[in-house]
């Protein structure tokens, strides 16, 4: 009988967080909150703030060359775990969906650049890779850890956050980025 007791607050508390995450589901599909302010953490339903952040790829990156799509942001850093298999399986989504409205922009937090300049060798061209020197941007946002993936829809609102995930569950996240690709 002591074990049913103790299980009904961790169902409760599951039931709060899925009733909390549909909520910030529906929120991102009706327009959603302002970005998240400063020490909140960013969250589906949010606006992703603007990023003003040094370009350390060869790819360019303009806030309006990105207007009326789909961005998956990546914010990661060379350690992070899943690194090395990420960034060039974007250039695949890329590769796929293009024409479709999704792009990639990369925020990289290395505490020394050199080592996020290795990191992005091979993808250099493809899509733009930001460094957040001092880690501000990053702070902003307050990711629960790295890599940390937002998918944000045509209108800026965070639609899905995805937490360290690894080369098994790029399925999975590539119908996560399809799903709100197909949105309206």
């Amino acid at each position: 009988m002591s074990a049913r007791v103790g299980a009904r607050p961790a169902l409760r508390g599951y039931i709060a967080s899925v009733a909390g995450f549909a909520i910030a589901c529906a929120m991102g599909v009706t327009g959603g909150s302002a970005a998240a302010s400063a020490g909140e953490r960013l969250k589906a339903g949010d606006r992703f703030p603007p990023v003003k952040l040094r370009p350390i790829s060869k790819a360019s990156y303009k806030a309006s060359d990105h207007k009326d799509k789909v961005i998956v942001y990546d914010v990661g850093a060379s350690w992070a775990h899943g690194a090395d298999e990420a960034l060039p399986y974007y250039k695949v989504l890329l590769a796929k969906y293009k024409k479709r409205g999704l792009r990639v922009v990369a925020i990289n937090i290395d505490d020394d650049e050199r080592d996020a300049l290795k990191h992005i060798k091979g993808v250099s061209g493809e899509f733009p890779v930001l460094y957040d020197q001092g880690k501000a941007f990053v702070k902003s946002i307050e990711p629960e850890g790295f890599p940390m993936v937002y998918v944000t829809n045509r209108r800026g609102i965070v639609r899905d956050v995805i937490r360290d995930y690894c080369e098994n569950e790029f399925d999975l996240l590539e119908k996560r980025i399809v799903k709100v690709l197909d949105e309206k």
